[in-house]
């Protein structure tokens, strides 16, 4: 029989203030940040001491190999001398598609403008889109968003309003196309 491994999930520390909750508050905003840097650093190292067991170490460590491979790719085109401490890892994993150069600039102007993970990852789709680069082929949601964009921008006004209209009564859900020409 498998057992499951106990999570000893870390105490907080005492918080009898609110300068203390809030700090307590900024350091776990920052180890989120961090954490992916942290699990593509110790897969890559696994990688590199480890190959043979790194299959193992994921399925011990619970850490889901897709996930695994992702932080593993940002952690190595992002080594620490130029990763970005203003941004997460996510934002960091939002520019990975792009050339060297411009990752810089879209991290740089993201720290500038305080932009959450999606904005950026919006400006790096209407960067891609307005340059004519294709998207790769696990990009899936960018891919969509350029299709949807494409199909707005070549919409009438009222196209547009009636769309919008369907997208707020759906809630974001799925919008049922039969109903369109009722």
């Amino acid at each position: 029989m498998t057992q499951l491994a106990t999570i000893e999930t870390p105490a907080l520390p005492p918080m009898e203030t609110l300068d203390a909750y809030l700090d307590a508050g900024r350091h776990l905003a920052t180890m989120r940040k961090r954490l992916g840097f942290l699990i593509g650093d110790w897969v890559n190292h696994g990688r590199e001491h480890f190959a043979e067991q790194i299959e193992m170490a994921l399925e011990t460590a619970g850490i889901d190999e897709r996930f695994a491979a992702r932080a593993a790719n940002v952690a190595k085109s992002f080594p620490p001398s130029i990763r970005s401490d203003a941004l997460s890892f996510d934002h960091h994993r939002v520019v990975l598609s792009l050339p060297r150069t411009e990752q810089l600039e879209m991290l740089t102007e993201a720290s500038k403008r305080h932009w959450k993970p999606q904005e950026l990852k919006d400006a790096v789709a209407k960067r891609r889109y307005e340059s004519g680069q294709d998207f790769p082929d696990d990009d899936v949601d960018a891919h969509f968003e350029v299709q949807i964009i494409r199909a707005w921008n070549r919409a009438t006004t009222a196209a547009r309003e009636s769309f919008v209209e369907r997208v707020e009564a759906a809630g974001l859900g799925v919008i049922d196309e039969s109903k369109i020409y009722d």
